[in-house]
């Protein structure tokens, strides 16, 4: 932490750092050009990482002296000049999500080591954490039939954060004993013997899927980090993806190119067929003769879609 007085550290998420002293955005240590004002409504969104900003806040702090209508043009084109500068995707955002009729949310972790931690830890906090369970995410106020969900995608999640180099994470065998809601922190701590566990709910509305996670210091019992994740159902490789790239920032906070390519590997780009595969694991992984029917079934009709 910094003493009385000091200039405050830059602040790192992903490949970038913002720096608070000389108001610049820098990527791997070249200046990101920005105008004055998107800089201004970066450091807000990154200081407050992991909390909706609301625009009434941001016209309170940036635009104080303008007009409704000069403000509304304003913060359109600040976001999105942004997310131009981030590499963003407003559809798909990595960074900053829109929060619609309320303001935005800075999605990607940060690291602050000049005070106290915001949206996840400071990488003195960070630098415990080596091994990982992840429980099956238990069906929210979704259909029965959604069930599959939860474990299909608690099962991807550990499939892709295996492949990053220095993560243990626990295989589903020893994880999935453990389900929700109600969890013995100090048992999992010590019947695994990792130092971070991420639980989650599934909810299915429509064509929406809505995923809700918490990744907790388990021998503290403290949420280091939480999210919750709205996309269209059809978007599930993505969330997917985007859920497992979180929580590695979580423990690796500096990924190389190469470990993001490992965590956006698809077992296929079929969304059908790898749907049914989910449905296959979750009855054949029951152990019951009508369970291990049912997944034989899905796994034909997942292999005839193209898995």
């Amino acid at each position: 932490m910094a003493s009385a007085g000091a200039q405050p550290d830059p602040i790192r998420f992903g490949p970038f750092e913002f720096d608070r002293v000389n108001l610049e955005l820098r990527k791997r240590g070249y200046v990101v050009k920005l105008q004055p004002q998107p800089l201004a409504l970066l450091r807000l969104m990154v200081e407050s990482a992991g909390r909706i900003v609301s625009r009434d806040e941001i016209r309170r702090q940036i635009w104080s002296d303008d007009t409704f209508v000069d403000f509304e043009r304003g913060i359109n084109f600040a976001v999105s000049q942004i997310r131009v500068a981030l590499g963003d995707n407003p559809e798909k955002p990595r960074f900053i999500e829109t929060i619609p009729r309320r303001g935005y949310k800075f999605l990607c972790n940060v690291q602050d080591s000049s005070g106290p931690p915001n949206a996840v830890s400071s990488p003195s906090v960070l630098n415990r954490f080596r091994s990982l369970a992840v429980l099956p995410f238990v069906n929210g106020t979704g259909p029965q039939e959604a069930e599959y969900l939860g474990e299909g995608i608690s099962e991807s999640i550990i499939n892709l954060i295996s492949q990053v180099p220095d993560i243990r994470v626990v295989p589903r065998s020893s994880a999935f004993r453990f389900r929700g809601p109600n969890f013995d922190w100090r048992r999992i701590a010590r019947d695994l013997n990792v130092d971070a566990v991420l639980t989650g709910s599934v909810m299915q509305r429509g064509d929406r899927l809505i995923v809700q996670t918490e990744l907790v210091d388990v021998k503290n019992q403290a949420q280091v980090w939480g999210s919750q994740l709205n996309r269209k159902f059809e978007d599930i490789f993505e969330l997917q993806e985007e859920l497992a790239r979180h929580i590695c920032e979580c423990l690796r906070p500096r990924l190389s190119v190469h470990e993001h390519e490992l965590l956006s590997k698809r077992p296929t780009e079929n969304r059908e067929a790898y749907l049914l595969y989910l449905k296959a694991m979750f009855y054949a992984n029951k152990w019951t003769p009508q369970g291990i029917q049912q997944g034989f079934a899905f796994s034909r009709q997942a292999i005839e879609k193209g898995l």
